[in-house]
């Protein structure tokens, strides 16, 4: 199946549908103000990824029927995880085999992934997000959105209950993405409809997806395993590293330029 979202006559006529979630945390301070960074266990990025489908139906039901087809295989039938109530695709969670296997059911599937990189800088976050992990949440939301809510009559977005803060603040960093690409650019004002929802992991199984594409991306940044991303290598259409000081300009890739730690450096 070609990596593309199918084109109709008029993409303003589409619905597609946007699942948002996170990958690390916007701390940088823990218990009584005390300063995490550089400690043992502390992640030096945050990152948020966006999955864009349009076919929702359909691949919900290639999901929930690859979960049914897994829990029949005799070869997996001693994993416990896969046996339980609350059961649902999450990499960090997985066994190994279920997670091979769903990476490889993942590259046959048509959709696509856009992912923000935050690196956790204390002199940025104090002078621009005015020490605000919420600021700091949200700036990354609002550059991951800004060129996303232009081609398609309506959008459905879905955040992960783990993401964020309340729904009020998404709705807010939505409009503000919204403004910024108006302000942008020079075309007529585009006022896209959308609908905004929190919703569990559990009962929304394309959110997987994204927890699967951020789980790679992290492994690559923080352990250097590009193992896993390469499976996906075709599914991340661009890739933004915020906060990459080395040069003036922000970092973006795509596929013509493709993310790649040599070409992004060092997290600390």
């Amino acid at each position: 199946m070609k990596n593309t979202i199918k084109k109709k006559n008029n993409r303003h006529d589409l619905t597609i549908h946007y699942y948002i979630d996170e990958s690390g945390s916007p701390e940088f301070y823990g218990k009584k103000n005390k300063l995490l960074v550089g400690k043992q266990g502390y992640s030096p990025v945050l990152i948020i990824g966006l999955v864009t489908i349009v076919n929702r139906d359909i691949l919900y039901s290639r999901i929930e029927r690859f979960k049914t087809n897994l829990k029949k295989k005799t070869k997996l039938s001693d994993i416990y995880s896969l046996h339980q109530p609350e059961w649902y695709l999450h990499a960090k969670d997985d066994h190994p085999e279920v997670r091979v296997r769903f990476f490889k059911f993942l590259t046959k599937q048509d959709f696509r992934g856009y992912f923000i990189i935050g690196r956790k800088d204390l002199g940025i976050f104090h002078k621009r997000h005015k020490s605000s992990e919420k600021n700091f949440y949200f700036d990354l939301v609002e550059n991951l959105l800004k060129d996303r809510l232009k081609d398609f009559k309506e959008y459905n977005i879905y955040l992960s209950r783990r993401s964020g803060d309340s729904i009020n603040a998404f709705t807010e960093a939505i409009n503000h993405s919204i403004d910024r690409y108006n302000k942008s650019t020079k075309r007529k004002d585009i006022k896209p409809k959308y609908t905004c929802t929190i919703v569990p992991g559990k009962s929304s199984p394309e959110l997987s997806i994204a927890d699967y594409m951020l789980w790679a991306l992290q492994r690559y940044i923080l352990k250097k395993d590009k193992t896993y991303f390469d499976l996906l290598k075709d599914k991340y259409f661009y890739i933004y590293d915020l906060y990459d000081k080395r040069t003036k300009m922000n970092k973006f890739y795509d596929h013509k330029n493709p993310f790649d730690l040599d070409k992004a450096g060092k997290f600390k």
